[in-house]
């Protein structure tokens, strides 16, 4: 165990620990308090300024509920600007659940990297559309180009995976964050 705090330590990555935080949905100082030290630490500690020590470290991956090996920078990290995502209900979506949603969409497009140097996933088969198309324009298309006709869809869901889309139920910081969508590089394609 102190090997990996140390290993960790040494290859410590700042934007890991803003990852872990942003996650739990912390700010700086509520982690800060949590762990027993300043905020302005944490903040040295995300922007790479300083290193946590191998003690702090340990009470900072128990406070964010990760390994210790979390924070250390041996591995590719996605980022997703906050105009890449589009939430339903914008409005009464706080700037914190956004980036806790968006936290949430970073790590599961590494898991998403990581099954994909293993196996193959399907091709994204996406039409390209006009920024400014309205979402009724942009269905019809879509039904065109799939060959989807008119009626219900029965399985939306298995339909988008076998066009290439990513899918994924994402725990809800509060209600507000119903539904939203990004996109983001992952492996050799862009996904959705």
């Amino acid at each position: 165990m102190t090997a990996n705090i140390e290993t960790a330590r040494l290859l410590f990555d700042g934007g890991r620990l803003a990852q872990a935080r942003t996650f739990r949905g912390l700010l700086k100082g509520e982690l800060a308090t949590e762990v027993g030290v300043s905020p302005a630490a944490i903040g040295q500690f995300e922007s790479g300024t300083s290193r946590p020590s191998g003690a702090t470290l340990a009470r900072l991956a128990m406070a964010l509920s990760v390994p210790v090996a979390f924070f250390a920078a041996d591995r590719q990290r996605f980022a997703l600007r906050e105009e890449d995502a589009h939430f339903r209900t914008l409005r009464s979506t706080s700037k914190r659940d956004r980036s806790q949603a968006r936290t949430q969409v970073e790590l599961l497009a590494e898991t998403v990297a990581l099954i994909e140097s293993k196996v193959r996933l399907p091709e994204p088969s996406l039409p390209s559309m006009p920024a400014d198309t309205d979402p009724e324009s942009a269905a019809r298309e879509l039904r065109r180009v799939w060959e989807l006709g008119e009626g219900p869809i029965s399985n939306v869901v298995g339909l988008l995976e076998r066009k290439g889309v990513i899918v994924a139920r994402l725990p809800a910081a509060t209600d507000e964050v119903d539904a939203f969508s990004c996109w983001i590089g992952v492996g050799r394609h862009r996904r959705q």
